[in-house]
């Protein structure tokens, strides 16, 4: 089997469901600045749950905590949307359900049993709140993230599906190798519901090619800074500063650099600069930025 397709089989068994993907959100962003903020404000997000959840998930009496809490999400990262299921038929959300069930069936009271189901609706709500696993899935992959920057969206999206295409007929034909018949399959069925879809969008699914086929012209990185943006970013790094500055003068608020963060990054999108290129800072980034000034 060519490296390409075994590559692809890794990616293919850690999606949620295999079924042909619809979207890729990457493609919202117009700029690796605005894909760097979007991940950046993802990373703030998981900050605030892991702290909320995970406390002490740095403690070494607490190493289970380290080990549930969610991980970091990396910027070369390609964000994919399908039809993954409800938590009914998602085999994240399986795992998910199976640990809370042998939880659930230790011995406690009607109250604290009411309360362990709350806490734990609670916490499924939050972590849908960083990415919705029914609809959306994070490949951290930096060799599929850099087509982003070689195709278009129709062309990564056909092409991923091909790919996918090809990794449900190899699992078609081990069935059949079995002896068995491969005609109502679950795999038999997953390979039609994808041909189906090419159908729909009128494709020839022969005349679609691999993904993992392309060769990465590596001068076009994603990630790299465009000529000219240092000195930008100095300049926004410089006005947060003096947002920063005037915000303590002023003795308002709790004073800490996350609530400062927020209150300058609601100044600047009341009151723009004009020479500010791209989006606002996310609230994280200006947190990063405020975090390099001593205590």
């Amino acid at each position: 089997m060519k490296e390409t397709a075994k590559r692809f089989d890794k990616i293919a068994e850690g999606l949620p469901r295999i079924c042909p993907i619809e979207d890729v959100i990457n493609y919202d962003y117009g700029s690796n600045w605005d894909w760097d903020s979007y991940i950046e404000g993802i990373n703030y997000k998981i900050d605030l749950y892991n702290e909320k959840y995970y406390p002490h998930r740095f403690d070494k009496n607490y190493e289970s905590q380290l080990a549930s809490s969610h991980p970091q999400i990396s910027k070369y990262s390609v964000w994919i949307s399908a039809n993954f299921g409800s938590n009914n038929d998602n085999q994240y959300f399986k795992l998910d359900q199976v640990q809370k069930n042998l939880i659930s069936t230790h011995p406690m009271s009607k109250e604290t049993k009411k309360k362990f189901e709350e806490d734990y609706n609670d916490q499924i709500f939050d972590r849908l709140q960083i990415c919705d696993y029914r609809i959306h899935w994070v490949i951290e992959d930096k060799i599929l993230f850099d087509y982003i920057n070689q195709l278009t969206r129709d062309e990564f999206i056909n092409r991923f599906n091909k790919d996918l295409c090809n990794y449900v007929k190899r699992k078609v034909q081990i069935v059949k190798s079995q002896g068995r018949s491969a005609k109502n399959s679950k795999w038999q069925i997953i390979l039609d519901e994808i041909l189906d879809w090419f159908a729909e969008k009128n494709l020839s699914y022969n005349k679609v090619q691999p993904l993992l086929d392309i060769n990465i012209v590596q001068e076009k990185k994603l990630g790299g800074r465009p000529p000219g943006k240092s000195k930008m970013k100095t300049m926004k790094e410089d006005k947060i500063m003096e947002l920063y500055e005037a915000y303590i003068r002023k003795d308002i608020g709790e004073q800490t650099k996350k609530d400062s963060a927020e209150k300058i990054r609601t100044n600047l999108l009341t009151k723009k600069p004009n020479w500010w290129k791209d989006n606002i800072y996310q609230e994280s980034t200006i947190y990063k930025v405020l975090k390099t000034l001593p205590k």
